[in-house]
């Protein structure tokens, strides 16, 4: 539950940022582990055309998520996939937060085929899984509150049925977090999904009490 809570507050303090996540000031000194941009590239302000370009990324994204078909390639094409070694440009990382031992879908799922991964285990463990359109319906249940060059944030709920245990989880919510590698390559590199875990463990654990961590 605190992991939601202070994503939902990181959507409150999200403004126009002076950084890259990869960008030359980020980088530590070790080019090795870190993505800094070309050479001739500096530190990049967001404008209103980066940010225009970081959300016409997401909605992309999302849109390919109704298409399973070929791992998700819709979706992957909006993110940095198997990454490039060549130009140190990182594989994208999918984490959905949360403690593997009581939540099986939880996890850190990694280059083009993350989503493949992701969704197969959900669809494995679960059904009737879908997202709550009542939570906003002009987005089919998707909200995008806030959003820059560098982060876009999404909100949600989820409902379904975990099958081991056949208990429900209804209007889930979650917050989730997209990390674009930089200003002027808006490929998301990084999402991260926070939810009210406790609705996910009792719907996965068997007994008759909430399982807690």
């Amino acid at each position: 539950m605190t992991s939601f809570l202070s994503c939902v507050f990181l959507v409150l303090v999200l403004h126009r940022v002076n950084s890259q996540l990869y960008g030359k000031d980020n980088c530590g000194g070790d080019n090795s582990d870190n993505y800094c941009g070309p050479a001739n590239v500096g530190l990049k302000d967001c404008t209103k055309e980066t940010d225009e370009a970081a959300l016409k990324t997401l909605v992309g994204y999302l849109g390919g998520i109704g298409f399973p078909a070929d791992n998700y390639s819709k979706s992957i094409h909006f993110t940095t996939g198997d990454g490039d070694e060549a130009e140190n440009i990182p594989p994208f990382t999918f984490n959905w937060h949360g403690s593997k031992s009581l939540i099986p879908i939880a996890g850190t799922y990694v280059g083009r085929n993350a989503l493949a991964e992701f969704f197969g285990k959900v669809n494995s463990l679960t059904t009737d899984f879908a997202f709550s359109t009542d939570f906003y319906p002009p987005g089919q249940g998707v909200l995008i509150p806030s959003y820059n060059c560098l982060f876009c944030i999404a909100q949600w709920q989820e409902n379904g049925v975990v099958v081991a245990t056949g208990k429900t989880f209804s209007n889930a919510p979650n917050t989730v977090r997209y990390t674009m590698l930089n200003a002027t390559y808006n490929k998301i590199a990084v999402v991260d999904v926070f939810t009210d875990n406790s609705i996910y463990q009792d719907a996965f654990c068997a007994g008759e009490v909430v399982c807690q961590a």
